[in-house]
């Protein structure tokens, strides 16, 4: 974004929320939370922010984007038998009242990524825009933003202690009642630039100080409609430069070099400089993030990652020069809406992030933090989660995951496995090829299985326009430990007519997945909920629906009898519902009795040449031949020239295969 044109936008907007956050000292109210006789931190409406786990071991699990899900904790907790849960971000805090605050682009992502949401009703939201999208999601008993009014009137209960921070997803006045104590949840915490809590387990304790939002370089001197430091609006929160100042000031007040630091956020410093300066200037030990959605737990320091500080000292000049582009733009505006007490927490933030690490020189200090602060990235939460283990002051740390699905590169145990990318070898000169369209290749199917196709065995797998283009291979990763059942995946072209500015070859947002077997493909609709191809997609996965056996002529009879068609009509492969196979095959008239047998001359050539202008398209080849003499005879049932703009090739199997199907 050209941050010169944005600055003059953000800047009349922001000296009203820079105003607005005027009217809350964010110092004074940050020391004010502070006991005196202690020097700890207190939580609003709490005694204490130490949570003491009694015994000297302990098990903390830390996890991400659980979109509303809150059952998922409950279900965590019980399975890594955890003490306490650390979440990193897009809790889904959305009220009842929330959806007409969310902007329609904020409700589509909600929509598409919300485990709370069937398949089945995300394809049929998705599938409208705007204001219809809003009204199908309100007229939609099913649909829910979250399980967060569930913890409100406690119908749901929290089994453990749960520690966030606010995510880019989030009602921004929802987490803000969470953060005054209007809204009070058994065993649920937010940490944020001004709360920090504390665990202690056995005597060693761990300091979780949090930074909630996306990090966006032309949104840190702009709050949106937030008070009190939080930014954000329409569903969307992000991180400013006034929490960074106030998260540092917070540190340095609880400051003590006894516990476990971990610096928890939304946004991924492993990406994001400005994060990792912020990480080593609060002196943390541990580094956990979420944010870019990955499959595995990451993890990482950057000593490992650098050959050397230099290369580590380019990253941080990249995010500096950044920043500075932004800073300088808003300077002077900022300088004169800003109050005394905000100035010292711009000015702290400042400090942090315009300073850039020296050279290491000869018999020079070494910055132990560039070497022991370790990084954490977390996947969302149903995919996997990072373990704290500890015991005797001692913290093991184990990663756990769904896994990656390698079953697509096994290959069977009998008949040839052809790869779809790989390239087949040149056939030998003189070799005839094959007449009609060319078709998508199709998996091979052992000669040892015998595989019927019908409505029981087939799965629709679709919307998945996010990650295309897809592969056979990327379909059989998403099946996972089901894709040695997967005999067949049918890919369909783009419907012809579109646009003549788009390239030819693409293909539709979904495939057909044959099975083995009814079984097989019962068992398949487990995968429902994954992700494909390493992305944020979560396809459609239902069951194929399609005419009752009766309706079809048999297989052997249609391709014992290749014919050719007399109309075009023909239906698109659709999606669940409408029938696939059944119409993408029609049969063809025989034109057997409107022909003469016609003899052709032994030396003749030019009727053979007409026969071929006849059909320019490759029609069908007539079997007899005549004379030139029975050429001129009439024929008793004229047949129709043959239209190139309609009339279709016909397949080598005897079987026509339509323009918007394969």
């Amino acid at each position: 974004m050209d941050v010169g044109s944005h600055s003059r936008g953000y800047v009349s907007q922001s000296k009203g929320a820079m105003l607005r956050a005027t009217q809350h000292n964010s110092r004074t109210d940050m020391v004010n939370k502070y006991d005196s006789t202690r020097g700890e931190p207190v939580t609003r409406g709490a005694a204490s922010n130490v949570s003491v786990l009694h015994g000297s071991y302990g098990r903390i699990v830390f996890v991400s984007d659980i979109r509303g899900n809150v059952r998922l904790l409950n279900q965590i907790a019980s399975e890594t038998k955890a003490r306490a849960i650390v979440h990193t971000g897009d809790f889904g805090f959305f009220a009842s009242d929330s959806l007409p605050r969310l902007s329609d682009r904020v409700l589509r992502h909600v929509v598409q990524y919300s485990p709370l949401i069937s398949p089945k009703l995300r394809s049929l939201l998705l599938d409208t825009e705007g204001s219809a999208l809003r009204q199908g999601f309100i007229s939609n008993a099913e649909a829910i933003l979250s399980e967060f009014p569930q913890l409100l009137d406690q119908s749901i209960a929290l089994q453990v202690p749960v520690y966030t921070v606010h995510g880019a997803c989030e009602d921004i006045q929802v987490v803000d009642r969470v953060r005054s104590g209007e809204y009070q949840i058994p065993n649920l915490h937010l940490i944020d630039e001004a709360n920090t809590h504390a665990l202690d387990v056995g005597g060693l304790r761990l300091r979780l100080l949090g930074l909630g939002g996306a990090v966006v370089m032309h949104k840190l001197f702009d709050h949106g409609v937030g008070q009190n430091n939080l930014a954000g609006a329409q569903g969307a929160m992000w991180t400013t430069i006034l929490q960074i100042g106030e998260l540092l000031e917070t540190a340095d007040h609880v400051y003590d070099p006894s516990e476990v630091r971990l610096f928890i956020t939304h946004g991924a410093p492993g990406r994001d400089a400005l994060l990792t300066q912020v990480a080593h200037a609060l002196r943390t030990d541990y580094s956990v993030s979420a944010a870019l959605h990955l499959r595995q737990v990451t993890a990482f320091n950057e000593f490992g990652v650098n050959p050397s500080l230099d290369l580590f000292r380019e990253k941080i000049l990249h995010s500096h020069t950044q920043f500075e582009e932004v800073w300088d733009a808003v300077k002077t505006q900022v300088n004169q809406v800003i109050d005394p007490s905000q100035r010292s927490l711009l000015d702290r933030a400042l400090q942090v992030v315009l300073q850039i690490p020296h050279p290491i020189t000869p018999g020079g200090r070494d910055e132990s933090s560039w070497k022991n602060t370790w990084f954490y990235n977390l996947p969302d939460a149903p995919f996997g989660s990072l373990l704290f283990d500890i015991h005797q002051a001692r913290i093991s740390v184990e990663t756990r995951s769904q896994g990656t699905s390698f079953a697509s590169r096994l290959q069977p145990k009998s008949g040839n496995f052809v790869r779809a990318n790989v390239a087949l070898p040149r056939l030998p000169d003189g070799t005839m090829r094959p007449s009609g369209p060319a078709s998508i290749p199709k998996s091979p199917v052992s000669s040892n299985h015998t595989v019927s196709e019908s409505s029981e065995n087939v799965l629709f797998l679709g919307h998945m326009g996010g990650a295309f283009p897809i592969s056979e291979a990327d379909v059989r990763a998403y099946f996972g430990e089901h894709a040695d059942g997967v005999v067949r995946v049918q890919f369909f072209p783009a419907e012809r007519g579109g646009r003549r500015d788009k390239e030819e070859g693409r293909l539709r947002t979904f495939v057909h997945v044959v099975f083995e077997s009814e079984t097989k493909a019962k068992e398949a609709l487990a995968c429902r909920g994954r992700t494909i191809k390493n992305t944020t997609v979560v396809p459609t996965l239902e069951p194929l629906t399609r005419k009752a056996p009766h309706e079809h002529r048999d297989r052997k009879d249609r391709t014992e009898r290749p014919t050719r068609p007399t109309t075009t009509e023909s239906t698109e492969a659709t999606e669940p519902g409408e029938s696939s196979q059944a119409t993408e095959r029609s049969e063809a008239p025989n034109f057997a009795a409107d022909r003469r047998p016609v003899q052709l001359a032994e030396n003749s050539a030019e009727p053979a040449q007409r026969q071929r202008n006849a059909h320019p398209r490759g029609g069908r080849k007539s079997r007899n031949t005549a004379g030139s003499k029975d050429m001129k005879k009439p024929r008793e049932a004229p047949v129709r020239a043959a239209d190139p703009s309609t009339e279709k090739p016909a397949m080598s199997s005897g079987v026509e295969t339509k323009p918007n199907d394969v």
